[in-house]
């Protein structure tokens, strides 16, 4: 009888040209091997290469593994992470892997040469970070562990902050000689003690990353508070409060409830920063052990250093509402007067607070 099946369709034909690469410069070495800024042939579009340290019977599953991950990444490809987009073998048949866009600057390169970020930049960059680990959640994706140099400043106004996702707490690189080992600094602690990764670790990487954007210093458990090791500005009590709370060193306060809760926190602290100094006199009151305590003088301003970043206002306008004073820490030295507050203060604000004659605010 003769076979109802059909026969085999030919195999597609190969309509994508073979992808080539050409490095450029070399970028440095990265944990698990050099990597060089690159570009595609023929159409130059730049990127970057990793030529991962994998060799002899590794090579093979470490291929189809990160073929996988590229599968995955393309699921993500409107978010502002850089993860790997291509994995393919050399001449020598030695593993490396594609990451699209220049790497420009990033976060650990800046800090190194011209120091800690200024308060709002450092907040901005923070402010980012939450929104992209925000929408990757959804996506199912979590970070764990995001070193300074992962994260790659804009370098104009209106572009975005992106992240190099190369999923160190994920094992994508678990096959390497030697794989990477959590950074006992900017790896959450449930990734340095190797539980499975919750989005609740990505609190701790922001903590970790805005505490070195303030301060030029990796976070130890035993570090002091951000505003001891820089002038953070009138309201550095809040900034303590809230990296201290994504670090989970703030005993005194329950935990964050989320990525929505500390964006929130520090969109709050943003825009308060962003005000004129008289304006910020009006939104501070400090307490002294004087009933006529005088209010701080504002600050004079920071001259532009060179090389400073020329980006504030990349995620549009922001507008400082009940709900986001609400969510702001409230230090025993400084308190954020809410909307109603300040709006009852009436025209001689800046008098009485000059004179100390604000109403005490309910604890």
């Amino acid at each position: 009888m003769p076979s109802t099946q059909p026969p085999p369709l030919p195999p597609m034909p190969r309509t994508e040209p073979p992808r080539r690469y050409r490095a450029l410069a070399r970028l440095g070495r990265w944990p698990v091997g050099p990597a060089f800024r690159g570009a595609s042939l023929p159409d130059q579009a730049p990127c970057t290469l990793l030529f991962p340290d994998v060799i002899g019977a590794s090579v093979d599953p470490f291929v189809r593994a990160m073929a996988e991950e590229v599968g995955r990444n393309r699921l993500l490809a409107d978010l502002p992470l850089v993860g790997v987009t291509h994995i393919g073998l050399d001449a020598n048949q030695r593993p490396f892997a594609v990451f699209a866009g220049d790497p420009g600057v990033d976060l650990q390169a800046q800090v190194d040469a011209h120091g800690p970020l200024p308060p709002l930049a450092a907040v901005q960059v923070g402010v980012m970070l939450g929104d992209t680990l925000s929408r990757a959640h959804y996506r199912a994706r979590v970070m764990g562990e995001l070193l300074p140099w992962m994260v790659r400043l804009p370098s104009q106004r209106g572009a975005p902050l992106t992240v190099l996702d190369l999923g160190f707490a994920r094992g994508v690189f678990d096959l390497a000689v030697q794989p990477p080992r959590p950074s006992p600094a900017f790896a959450a602690p449930r990734v340095r003690a190797g539980h499975g990764l919750r989005a609740e670790d990505d609190l701790y990487v922001i903590g970790a990353l805005l505490y070195f954007a303030l301060t030029g210093q990796p976070p130890t458990p035993s570090a002091p508070r951000p505003s001891d090791l820089a002038p953070l500005g009138p309201f550095a009590a809040t900034l303590d409060a809230i990296v201290l709370q994504a670090l989970g060193q703030l005993p005194s306060q329950p935990p964050l409830s989320g990525m929505l809760q500390l964006t929130r926190a520090l969109r709050g602290v943003r825009d308060l920063m962003r005000l004129s100094p008289e304006a910020q006199a009006v939104a501070l009151r400090v307490r002294g052990t004087a009933s006529r305590a005088p209010a701080p003088g504002a600050p004079e301003p920071t001259p532009m250093a060179p090389g400073a970043l020329g980006f504030i206002e990349v995620d549009g306008p922001a507008f400082l509402t009940q709900t986001d004073l609400s969510v702001l820490p409230v230090d025993s030295d400084v308190e954020c007067l809410s909307m109603d507050a300040l709006e009852s203060l009436g025209d001689d604000a800046l008098e009485r607070i000059r004179t100390g004659k604000l109403p005490r605010l309910p604890r």
